[in-house]
């Protein structure tokens, strides 16, 4: 049997080891979702006391794990479309703790993954968890503004909405205003006469 662990000992630990993350997490159906999960353990920790780095799905069924510099997911969901990485941050002389970070990207999100997600950090001295909860929200069918060909495309309603905007300008200043509108429709026409009469003179006999 082991020594039993001393409780100030136990409570100094806990301060130099923990993971946390964000509470709540959310995205649009068919978005890549990052959940980020930030580590924390003692500066002194020798690389074979750091043991597995997890994220667990919602339904338990699936996760990802970082051990021994070796990534791999288990569980078809995760193994097609999840992916894990980490960084650790160099600490200081004299510092305490080391900081680092494990990332799960999961690719191509639906409804069917709102949840919550478990993040897992176990060592040689003690295993943190930390929860957060991923919301994908339904996407928006395409607003018909965003349209950009047809009679009523947003390019369109654009330029009507802007010459009727200009004629009611003219006609607010009165009589002035309305001559030039009728003025520059005129000029509009003849210019576009012109150009087909140039058209059909070009045409060889």
């Amino acid at each position: 049997m082991g020594l039993p662990k001393n409780s100030a000992s136990a409570t100094e630990d806990e301060i130099l080891q923990c993971i946390t993350t964000e509470p709540h997490v959310e995205a649009i159906e068919g978005e890549n979702v990052d959940l980020i999960f930030n580590l924390t353990i003692p500066a002194d920790l020798s690389s074979d006391r750091l043991y597995e780095r997890t994220v667990w799905s919602a339904d338990r069924q699936n996760y990802c794990e970082i051990y021994r510099g070796i990534t791999k997911c288990h569980g078809d969901d995760f193994v097609r479309r999840a992916e894990i990485s980490e960084i650790w941050y160099p600490s200081s002389d004299g510092e305490a703790t080391r900081h680092g970070q494990i990332l799960l990207q999961l690719r191509n999100v639906t409804m069917g993954d709102t949840g919550w997600y478990q993040g897992e950090l176990k060592t040689a001295h003690d295993i943190n968890n930390v929860n957060t909860r991923l919301v994908v929200k339904e996407s928006s069918e395409q607003p018909e503004d965003d349209d950009t060909t047809g009679p009523n495309s947003k390019q369109e309603r654009v330029v009507v909405a802007a010459w009727w905007e200009g004629f009611g300008a003219g006609v607010g200043v009165g009589a002035g205003g309305l001559g030039l509108v009728v003025i520059g429709g005129i000029i509009a026409k003849l210019v576009l006469r012109r150009k087909d009469s140039e058209k059909t003179s070009s045409v060889p006999v």
